[in-house]
């Protein structure tokens, strides 16, 4: 220290910078319809009757919100096996790196599954399996300590925890953009995009109280409100409507 911190926040400027020059050189092909040109307050005047009118903008934006707040818990899950299950902080590292390895694979799938099944099915899926991320977090310490499991084996137990949230969320990293522009016509995706980033920027801001919540009352009541936020997150992806067109797609929802 400090060489070993310096390397470590060199090589990620190098890497930040390589992305910027990367996907400034995209050509983003020109737009065939332009929105409604106007005034901000115009604009903001046009949010009611877009929430209004495009139900299916409607559904997504209280699933994006829950969505957001499905992830609560996120970031306190290596909290919670540092300081609550005596984890060694080498396996910090290692939670990183299975982590990144999971999302970098599964992004393959997901991907594929994209292109071929639609953007909704990826959402079902992302958030079915984050889903399932806070109530082991709840399950696997007891379960681990009445199998007698050391520290050090207790904290590989925990690992699927990380494991289902890196693939669940890598399949919504995908979709949730993509969907959003699929379901709104072209014109009224610049202030639809406005009304659901803002409604969800509000609820960015509650991840705040995860950590007052950890810290008042401890990791548990927080994974409780995660269960409750992604569960109903995952309810709220069962009506979603699948915006691509076609025969396929039709006998699929047929089929339910």
């Amino acid at each position: 220290f400090p060489e070993n911190y310096a390397l470590l926040f060199g090589l990620a400027f190098c890497f930040a910078l390589g992305g910027l020059g990367t996907f400034s050189a995209i050509a983003e092909p020109a737009s065939g319809e332009t929105g409604e040109a106007g005034s901000f307050a115009m604009q903001l005047r046009r949010v009611p009757a877009i929430f209004r009118e495009q139900g299916a903008l409607r559904r997504f934006l209280f699933y994006k919100v829950f969505a957001r707040l499905a992830q609560l818990a996120d970031p306190f899950y290596i909290v919670y096996a540092v300081e609550e299950l005596g984890a060694p902080s080498a396996v910090i590292g290692e939670y990183m790196a299975v982590v990144s390895g999971v999302q970098l694979l599964s992004y393959l799938v997901w991907s594929r599954l994209s292109d071929r099944r639609g953007n909704r099915l990826l959402l079902r899926w992302g958030s079915g399996l984050a889903m399932l991320a806070p109530p082991l977090s709840l399950l696997l310490p007891p379960l681990g300590r009445s199998l007698g499991l050391t520290a050090h084996a207790l904290a590989y137990f925990f690992a699927p925890v990380f494991v289902l949230s890196a693939v669940g969320n890598a399949a919504l990293n995908i979709a949730l953009g993509a969907y959003i522009l699929e379901i709104l016509p072209e014109r009224e995706r610049p202030a639809g995009l406005g009304l659901v980033n803002t409604a969800t920027g509000f609820a960015s801001l509650l991840m705040i109280l995860g950590g007052g919540l950890a810290d008042l009352m401890g990791y548990v009541p927080l994974f409780f409100l995660a269960v409750l936020t992604s569960a109903t997150a995952f309810v709220l992806s069962l009506p979603l409507v699948e915006p691509r067109p076609g025969p396929a797609y039709r006998r699929r929802e047929r089929r339910g």
